[in-house]
């Protein structure tokens, strides 16, 4: 069986800073939504940030023979100069629409580019590629009024300060998780599991991975993609991909897996049955709202799908404990209610029975 012996835990303190979100930032989501909105006008004028550039794009790894095949090949591209959240600078590479500012239609441009050693894509990564740009019109975004048909436009929001209220309310969402998801990572895999020992043998570790790559697979498919495919478009084999990233990731679940669980025991966390039934029932429900809920309503289908909701509502909860008793005990919360718990309580007066013992209840 793995042994863990974990740190001192407790003693760790880390700040939680959620940053609120500002007007600004939902002003900005505005915009962005405004561009997707825009109606796209031809100019005749050189490209300015914010303006809709469509291309052809050829690329071509540096010193290529005339005769070797482009890795690039007219490829066309509607391209936001400047990008946003919505419509990323990203493609070919970071920060590419910039380089179309003062660019016009009609016109060509070369430009070249160095992708780093660890970038995505096998076949670029490390290589020098000139580009051809080939520029084949440029447009004017007219912005929409953000008025209440321009609400109702993106969402069927009844007014404006509604759907400000709903993009608020995403971004503190987006904004939440992503914090917790930053302060866990630091807290568990940098703080806590970083500093304890942790011993288990090769074969627990290899049943992990297993999992991964089942979970990789599955991930795959949702793409119409199998395993052999991807590993051909990564040019890399099974057995190098296994050792290099599915182990690699599987020893990180694994550790961290085992060091919650040694937690949860230290710290006495059980579920409550009655929380864990209602949250079951609950997604029971949503479940029925499906349109092919009717082959798993009766017999042993409904059976091994409530069976599967079940274990997968209280892990989830179990874990979700686990987490918020450590966020309490990194940012001092326990320490504090410890400490109020222990406040010296006044003395009772003695009275004449004192040193008696007490009568049964």
């Amino acid at each position: 069986q793995p042994v863990v012996e974990l740190c001192d835990y407790r003693s760790i303190r880390q700040d939680y800073e959620l940053e609120p979100v500002t007007d600004e930032d939902v002003e900005k989501v505005l915009n962005n939504l405004r561009q997707n909105f825009a109606q796209a006008e031809p100019v005749d004028r050189p490209a300015q940030e914010g303006d809709m550039v469509f291309v052809k794009i050829t690329g071509k790894v540096e010193g290529a023979a005339e005769d070797e095949a482009p890795l690039f090949n007219e490829t066309p591209a509607e391209l936001l100069v400047g990008g946003n959240e919505m419509r990323p600078d990203n493609w070919p590479y970071e920060g590419f629409s910039k380089e179309l500012v003062g660019v016009t239609e009609g016109t060509e441009k070369k430009v070249q580019y160095t992708y780093p050693e660890d970038f995505a894509s096998e076949r670029l990564k490390g290589k020098s590629i000139d580009f051809l740009v080939q520029v084949q019109s440029v447009k004017m975004l007219n912005l929409p009024e953000v008025d209440e048909e321009f609400a109702k436009n993106v969402g069927e929001f009844e007014s404006v300060d509604a759907l400000k209220a709903e993009i608020r309310g995403q971004l503190e969402s987006d904004r939440q998780q992503q914090y917790d998801q930053d302060y866990m990572e630091k807290l568990i895999d940098h703080n806590i599991v970083s500093n304890s020992v942790i011993k288990y043998p090769p074969h627990v570790l290899d049943h992990e991975a297993e999992h991964v790559l089942e979970s990789i697979q599955q991930d795959l498919a949702k793409n119409n993609l199998d395993l052999d495919t991807y590993l051909k478009i990564r040019q890399t084999e099974k057995d190098k991909f296994i050792e290099e990233e599915v182990k690699p990731a599987a020893k990180v679940r694994l550790e961290r897996s085992l060091v919650l669980e040694k937690i949860a025991s230290e710290e006495k966390l059980e579920l409550d049955p009655e929380e864990v039934k209602n949250a079951v029932a609950r997604t029971m429900f949503e479940l029925q709202t499906m349109p092919d809920f009717a082959k798993y309503s009766k017999g042993k289908a409904f059976q091994d799908l409530a069976n599967a909701v079940t274990m997968d509502t209280a892990n989830r909860m179990y874990n979700q404990q686990i987490l918020s008793r450590l966020k309490e005990i990194a940012t001092g919360k326990v320490d504090q209610a410890s400490e109020s718990t222990n406040i010296e309580q006044p003395e009772t007066p003695a009275s004449e029975d004192e040193g008696q013992e007490p009568a049964a209840e």
